[in-house]
């Protein structure tokens, strides 16, 4: 075999694997947008806290959230990345402009490329 078969052979095979991270990635965020059942009465007050807290720093944000059609808010965002692909994922508290809880939101953000460890913001 020459070098170039080689160089394709290697190449496909990085696709491949990368393939594979990407697809692991995509099913791994993709779950459930509420929490688990046992999780939910800990991430609601982690919310309303991260709520609180964003109110109290920051002067006039009460008023454009009751005028607001809704918002959310996520207490935590985690990223992790292996080798040649990795994620972000996050999930949110929905309230209504009154600041009821009105459902859940999440976010996913899969991402390729060399890459190794992890983050929560």
């Amino acid at each position: 075999m020459t070098r170039i078969d080689n160089l394709a052979r290697m190449t496909k095979l990085t696709t491949c694997i990368a393939s594979c991270f990407i697809a692991a990635a995509a099913f791994i965020t993709s779950c459930n947008t509420a929490p688990s059942v046992q999780d939910r009465q800990s991430f609601i007050r982690e919310a309303a806290d991260s709520r609180a807290l964003f109110i109290k720093e920051t002067p006039g944000l009460d008023k454009q959230l009751a005028e607001s059609a809704g918002y959310a808010v996520f207490p935590g965002i985690g990223k992790w990345g292996v080798i040649f692909g990795g994620s972000e994922f996050g999930r949110a508290v929905v309230y209504t402009p009154a600041g009821e809880q009105e459902g859940w939101a999440s976010t996913s953000n899969p991402s390729v490329g060399l890459q190794l460890g992890g983050q929560e913001m």
